[in-house]
């Protein structure tokens, strides 16, 4: 109205607090909105990655990376769980276990069985466990970059196999299976360890010569009884006790044992282990002759001793 007068301050001051309230309220609801909305679009977009999950196959490397994502980060109440169902299961049988896996075992595999107690379990069950692993470990193709490994897996076997057998014949069977075994082993060792006193080709003669103990004495074979004599004295290979002809002499019995071991199943050359023909061990009638020994054969042939002058001169002298 025209002419009206003002409205009062206390109005005015009521007006602007409901205002104000009015425009709190109006920012509550959009956060709450917002706020509302972003929890519905999390689980969507939760909800559509599961379905992703179950709909599309995942690559077998994948689900092992994540799996052991999730053993390395593990969630707080994990270990407790973890601990729980360590005290409520069985123990594993690790025949049946190796048996599951089949030809999907790891290096880990064999190694929880090298360092495993040799001493657990039944004398059946440890040699079924090591017939198993001998079996994976012949279908191997030896190579020379992983030769100690291989050797020392079949040496966990055998060290075990030896006191649990007591069948004559199958003792026989696997003691000559071990010995073809170390003797590949020794030929194929001589090309990557040259020194018979190289640390890795001391460490497989005398895994055999433990071997050996391990096996005993077998009726007919002196390669045992060898051993035993040879590796009596206790400061074999010592250069810090011995010296020089006594270390050449103490190198010289691997040598000569592991010719003993090999000339069992495999012909070696003369100059040293291999089976190999080499130029140096063939005779002079088999080597194929230079240009300068040729020569100098015909030289030979050409020029006459004095011996052979004097004989030609008497002959002619009597004839003439």
């Amino acid at each position: 109205m025209i002419g009206s007068s003002p409205p009062p301050k206390k109005f005015q001051l009521k007006l602007r607090e409901m205002m104000l309230q009015i425009r709190f309220a109006r920012k509550r609801l959009r956060k709450a909105k917002s706020e509302l909305i972003s929890i519905w679009l999390y689980k969507y977009k939760k909800c559509i990655s599961k379905l992703k999950k179950r709909l599309c196959h995942s690559s077998q490397g994948e689900q092992e990376r994540r799996m052991t994502q999730a053993k390395l980060q593990p969630l707080p109440d994990r270990p407790i769980r973890r601990v729980a169902s360590k005290l409520s299961r069985k123990p594993t049988n690790e025949i049946e276990r190796l048996r599951r896996k089949g030809d999907r075992w790891t290096a880990n595999d064999l190694f929880r069985f090298q360092y495993s107690d040799p001493e657990d379990g039944t004398s059946e069950e440890r040699r079924e466990l090591c017939y198993e692993w001998l079996d994976r470990l012949h279908a191997l193709q030896k190579k020379y970059c992983y030769l100690a490994w291989y050797e020392a897996a079949i040496y966990a076997c055998y060290y075990r196999l030896g006191p649990i057998i007591m069948d004559p014949e199958e003792k026989r069977r696997i003691w000559t299976d071990m010995k073809r075994e170390y003797a590949e082993i020794f030929l194929m060792g001589r090309r990557i360890w040259r020194r018979a006193s190289h640390p890795s080709r001391l460490r497989v003669f005398y895994n055999l010569a433990t071997l050996c103990v391990r096996f005993g004495d077998m009726e007919g074979d002196s390669t045992s009884e060898l051993f035993r004599e040879a590796l009596a004295d206790g400061d074999n290979f010592d250069y810090h006790l011995l010296d020089e002809t006594q270390f050449a002499k103490s190198v010289d019995k691997i040598t000569s044992l592991e010719n003993h071991v090999i000339d069992q199943f495999y012909i070696r050359r003369r100059s040293s282990g291999s089976f190999r023909s080499s130029f140096r061990s063939k005779r002079s009638i088999e080597r194929t002759p230079s240009g300068k020994s040729t020569k100098s054969q015909a030289m030979k042939r050409g020029r006459m001793s004095r011996f052979e002058l004097a004989g030609l001169l008497d002959l002619i002298i009597r004839n003439g």
